[in-house]
């Protein structure tokens, strides 16, 4: 998996998380920046059907950043302020990828509190939820981070919107379409211009 250090600049992921509007579901959005791949969320989750656990492994020593597509997991979480839920998925609402990539994790600075979702990949239809310690059920959390990978398509991420159930919510994902980069454009921008100049000859002439 590959690994993501710490990014310098977190000025856009505030601009981003200040932005978003309140949910009275959790609304998680990853999309390309010039800074990297950012992911933002905001909203509440009912966590009625979940089952607070006890970690039997440590969690990894500093603030991590996942983005896992294929299996799929997406998130953040401090290993010095989490709760852990865990729950079955109801038959046919088993959580599905939201790409084919490995994706990347590691290390990153979080603006705001951290959330972190994950399917089970040796268990089907196990998944879990990671909250700040002392989340209280239907309260609002917002956050956001930054990755210095710089796009989707290296993560592996398929832009579209994708929905996790919970036992008695859901958590709506929207990977957003990379942005037509400027050599890839300019044959587009060229074919309208030229369709532009002979509907003005087909004008002058009519």
């Amino acid at each position: 998996m590959r690994s993501i250090v710490r990014p310098a600049l977190v000025a856009s992921a505030f601009a981003l998380l200040s932005a978003a509007p309140a949910s009275a579901l959790m609304q998680v959005v990853i999309s390309d920046t010039d800074l990297g791949v950012s992911v933002s969320y905001t909203g509440s989750l009912d966590l009625t059907g979940l089952t607070l656990q006890t970690l039997e492994v440590p969690p990894p020593p500093t603030v991590t950043g996942v983005i896992q597509p294929e299996i799929p997991a997406l998130g953040a979480f401090d290993p010095d302020d989490l709760a852990v839920y865990t729950f079955s998925a109801a038959p046919g609402e088993e959580w599905q990828p939201y790409g084919s990539g490995p994706g990347a994790g590691g290390e990153i600075a979080i603006i705001g509190a951290p959330f972190y979702f994950a399917a089970n990949p040796d268990e089907p239809g196990e998944g879990a939820i990671v909250l700040p310690g002392d989340y209280i059920s239907g309260q609002l959390l917002s956050g956001s981070f930054l990755t210095p990978v710089p796009s989707l398509t290296l993560l592996g991420a398929t832009p579209g919107s994708y929905s996790f159930a919970l036992p008695n919510d859901s958590i709506q994902l929207t990977v957003e379409a990379s942005a037509v980069p400027l050599p890839a454009a300019a044959p587009l921008l060229a074919a309208g211009l030229g369709g532009l100049a002979l509907l003005s000859r087909r004008r002058r002439r009519g």
